[in-house]
């Protein structure tokens, strides 16, 4: 079953923080994150096609990012997954915070740099908030989000 099929199934199931937690400590590697999202109640949107460009990665080479890596680091893991994308493979959804008018991408900056490259205007997401009020103000950011 394709990533999004089994997500979107999961969402509709109320499992989608399953599915979180388990990629997030397994194959994206980011048990941080992982057990940063169970400190509270979070409300999650997603899967759904959002714009690239209202985006804002939280990592990458650029100066002041709050995780930076080296721009030949950065290049590498951007270029292999261009490469994988290119051979038919599909690549799990951001993870991203919505927080005070912004959508911080904390897992797939990797994922965006590549479809950026690629010239993909819009990609899977799967976006929390961490308030009632944070996601009626995010839901009324995004009107189409298919709610």
């Amino acid at each position: 079953m394709a990533i999004i099929e089994e997500i979107t199934k999961r969402a509709h199931n109320g499992q989608l923080e399953d599915w979180i937690d388990a990629f997030l400590r397994a194959e994206g590697n980011n048990v941080p994150l992982a057990d940063g999202l169970k400190k509270q109640k979070r409300y999650w949107i997603g899967p759904l096609q959002f714009p690239l460009k209202r985006l804002v990665r939280c990592c990458g080479p650029e100066q002041g990012m709050e995780y930076q890596e080296t721009l030949e680091d950065w290049d590498k893991k951007v270029d292999s997954l261009i490469e994988y994308i290119q051979s038919g493979g599909e690549l799990p959804p951001f993870i991203v915070q919505y927080r005070e008018g912004s959508f911080s991408i904390r897992d797939g900056s990797h994922r965006y740099g590549a479809y950026e490259r690629l010239g993909r205007e819009t990609y899977w997401t799967l976006i929390w908030c961490d308030s009632e009020e944070a996601f009626a103000e995010m839901k009324a950011a995004i009107p189409d989000h298919g709610m």
